[in-house]
């Protein structure tokens, strides 16, 4: 997943890493803790056969390389830091371009309408 927070006020986005980066360090622990007690399960479970299954190794290899990375340093969420706010705003030569085409269809429009009210007034004027 993927939240993007935008903002003009550069406090509000550091407190966002800030918190971020919390929430990241309290699940890290979290989840290195569980995947250890999963580990440790499985290899109670297990500790009866002599040899290793294929679906042992694949139970545990994944967990292992988890808590191995975890406590590494790599992190259970990707954060990025904020960046300096950008100002967002249309660009000018669109709005002038859009202006005179909207312009041009009104302008087109009442003259068609007049034309048509005239050409109607002239008709019942003659009958």
């Amino acid at each position: 997943s993927f939240v993007l927070v935008k903002s003009n006020q550069l406090p509000i986005l550091v407190d966002f890493f800030k918190y971020a980066n919390h929430i990241n360090t309290a699940l890290k622990k979290e989840y290195v803790q569980r995947a250890k007690e999963e580990l440790n399960i499985i290899e109670t479970r297990f500790k009866d056969f002599s040899t290793p299954n294929d679906s042992i190794i694949a139970n545990t290899l994944p967990i292992d390389r988890y808590i191995v990375s975890a406590e590494k340093g790599s992190s259970v969420l990707a954060i990025q830091r904020p960046t300096m706010p950008k100002k967002v705003s249309p660009k000018s030569s669109l709005i002038l371009s859009m202006s005179v085409v909207l312009g041009g269809m009104v302008g087109v429009i009442f003259v068609l309408v007049r034309n048509a009210i005239t050409k109607r007034k002239g008709q019942l004027a003659k009958e």
